[in-house]
């Protein structure tokens, strides 16, 4: 973040620069009568603003090269860093009972959700994915219930999870990823939830400590 880190640090470097000519101007008011600090006071002044100058070009000098100079960064940075993202939603029946989905591909029962798509909000992610998985369409805009880290199920993973408040049945889709879905109450859960599903329901229904991973 580059063009972060220079704009903090001429900013840094002004705000220092004019504590110190206020502090110049001060200590000539202070002591009008020496013919010695006067002549010191107006030439640091005179540097000082100098530095301000060019601090300002160097300023100009960064916005007319940002457009060249972001998109490399950002290249290196998806490169290097290469984050995943992922959500996951919270859906409950008129009878408070939650829904839980078995995939075909892996092992035990999860919240319904899925990956971002590229071009894809994570907001309208989860929303696709929960019509999609367990038949839940959104009525209102689904509520950013919290963030996490899914580093141990794979580096720089993260999963956003929201809470559907208001919602109305839909046909889900058909295919070969969902082997069941159902609603589950909270205190009969079926066997194999994942530890990860069983802390996000102790969090959100349980008041249970949010916990930084998934």
């Amino acid at each position: 973040m580059v063009s972060l880190a220079a704009r903090m640090t001429i900013r840094f470097l002004q705000r220092k620069l004019d504590a110190q000519l206020a502090a110049c101007a001060g200590v000539a008011a202070h002591d009008r009568a020496s013919n010695k600090i006067k002549p010191l006071a107006a030439k640091f002044s005179c540097i000082l603003q100098s530095c301000k100058a060019n601090l300002h070009f160097m300023s100009n000098w960064r916005i007319r090269l940002e457009p060249l100079i972001t998109p490399i960064f950002r290249i290196w940075w998806r490169l290097r860093r290469g984050a995943t993202l992922g959500v996951r939603g919270i859906a409950c029946d008129e009878a408070g009972r939650v829904m839980l989905v078995r995939h075909t591909y892996a092992k035990g029962w999860h919240l319904p959700g899925g990956g971002v798509e590229s071009g894809e909000t994570a907001i309208e992610a989860v929303m696709r994915e929960m019509a999609e998985e367990a038949g839940v369409e959104a009525v209102g805009a689904p509520k950013l219930a919290g963030f996490y880290a899914n580093h141990a199920n794979f580096p720089n993973d993260h999963i956003a999870l929201y809470l559907f408040e208001t919602w109305r049945a839909c046909p889900p889709r058909i295919d070969n990823e969902i082997a069941e879905r159902a609603f589950f109450a909270l205190n009969a859960l079926p066997d194999g939830v994942t530890k990860g599903t069983q802390r996000r329901l102790a969090e959100i229904f349980n008041g249970a400590q949010i916990s930084a991973n998934w």
